[in-house]
């Protein structure tokens, strides 16, 4: 059964009107990251009696998730060494005006940090991560199979795309970050070849449901 994804346009900007508001929203990632280290010592000493001893990091490069807890497996032992938040979607949530899903997520990836201490099954879909995720009531990832789900929390999360127009004035809608669709001559997913030039007119901010 595949996971089924529902979406609504939210906002619409000029490159400009995007250009600036992600500027200024990027000066409050710092006050973010400090909002989120404490929120994050609390959620873990509440539900898993823990601190968190790794840092939590922005990450601009990620555009097709969240989030991302990484660790160092040695020999079967494993060492946690960060957690990242994309940059992209806490821009677009910043934008909107809406962070509960950038804490579902930070909430997700605290979860694999914790249960990775613990030398429990951390991955998405092991039943003990699923498991968890229910009982504190957050989503699950949306590249986790429908099956292994158990949580009841629907994913949700804002992202940015990409508004080009054609020669013909038809507009062409692509994921924010996917440099490689910015040349003249495209082959896009929605309309087929398009042989033509391309104008960068704007953006457009999504809600997703998964």
């Amino acid at each position: 059964m595949k996971n089924k994804i529902m979406r609504k346009t939210v906002k619409r900007l000029t490159v400009k009107e995007y250009n600036q508001l992600k500027k200024l929203k990027e000066k409050e990632m710092p006050a973010f990251l400090n909002e989120a280290k404490a929120f994050a010592n609390n959620f873990l000493m509440e539900n898993f009696n823990m601190e968190l001893k790794i840092p939590i990091k922005m990450n601009g490069r990620l555009t097709r998730t969240m989030g991302r807890y990484l660790a160092r497996n040695y020999f079967g032992s494993i060492f946690p060494t960060s957690i990242e938040l994309s940059k992209t979607y806490l821009v677009a949530a910043l934008i909107v005006g809406d962070l509960e899903e950038i804490y579902d997520t930070l909430k997700h990836e605290l979860v694999h940090y914790a249960l990775s201490v613990q030398g429990k099954n951390y991955s998405d879909g092991d039943y003990d991560f699923e498991h968890k995720l229910y009982e504190l009531n957050i989503s699950s990832s949306g590249s986790t199979p429908v099956r292994k789900r158990l949580s009841e929390r629907t994913l949700r999360y804002y992202i940015p795309y990409k508004i080009y127009q054609g020669d013909n004035k038809e507009e062409f809608i692509f994921r924010s970050g996917e440099s490689y669709y910015e040349s003249a001559t495209v082959k896009s997913r929605q309309y087929g070849v398009y042989k033509g030039s391309l104008t960068h007119v704007g953006y457009r901010i999504d809600e997703v449901e998964a």
